[in-house]
């Protein structure tokens, strides 16, 4: 369902820009990737010294209104 989205937007987008007759060339960037893509995970070593995810989730990484985040729920 998101893939229908996604593809429905980017051709929307195309045709619109098709019809506007822009002259200047427009920079289009999709970053896509996963969620700790930066390498900002906490993990620590357990007792038998396998590396686990701390659940902690740091502040620079926390949700911002600026940043459009795609998941399930939208």
């Amino acid at each position: 369902m998101a893939l229908l989205k996604l593809s429905i937007m980017l051709c929307t987008m195309l045709f619109s820009l098709s019809l506007s007759g822009a002259t200047s060339p427009k920079n289009i960037f999709i970053l896509a990737g996963q969620s700790n893509i930066a390498g900002r995970g906490g993990v620590e070593k357990d007792q038998l010294g396998n590396l686990v995810w701390d659940r902690l989730v740091p502040p620079e990484c926390e949700p911002q209104p600026s940043i459009l985040r795609l998941n399930p729920e939208r």
